[in-house]
C-alpha cells in the first residue's frame, strides 16, 4: 500500500493566508519523474526556506492538468519569492517542465 505523508495542517491564526495556484501541462518531452524531481529540487532547495512559505502540494488531474499550489502567509511573502524566481535556477529547472502555465492568487477568506 503506497503511503502518501499527512501535510501540516494550516495554523487557523494566519488570517491574511495567501494561496498561490498555478495550473500547467507538462513541457512536450517532459516526463512525471522530471517534473517530480524539479519540484522536489524547487521546495527543497527554495522555498521551504523563504519567510511566510506555508505549505505547498503539487497535484495531478486525470486529464493531464497539473497545479502547483502554494501557501503564503500574505502577499508580500508571496512576492518577495517571485522576484527570487528570475534568479535561481531552482526556478528555471521548475518552469522548464511546464506549459501552458498561469498564476493566480487567492486571499483566505474561512477555514472549515
Amino acid at each position: 500500500m503506497h503511503h502518501t505523508p499527512t501535510a501540516p495542517s494550516l495554523p487557523p491564526d494566519v488570517p491574511t493566508a495567501l494561496v498561490e495556484w498555478a495550473p500547467f501541462r507538462l513541457a512536450d518531452g517532459v516526463t512525471e519523474s522530471e517534473l517530480v524531481a524539479a519540484s522536489d529540487r524547487l521546495h527543497h532547495d527554495v522555498l521551504r526556506h523563504q519567510p511566510g512559505f506555508l505549505r505547498r502540494e503539487l497535484l495531478r488531474g486525470e486529464d493531464g492538468q497539473w497545479a502547483d499550489l502554494v501557501f503564503w502567509a500574505d502577499r508580500a511573502a508571496a512576492d518577495n519569492v517571485m522576484a527570487l524566481a528570475a534568479q535561481h535556477p531552482a526556478f528555471a529547472a521548475y518552469f522548464a517542465c511546464m506549459q501552458h502555465a498561469t498564476l493566480h492568487f487567492a486571499q483566505r477568506v474561512r477555514i472549515y
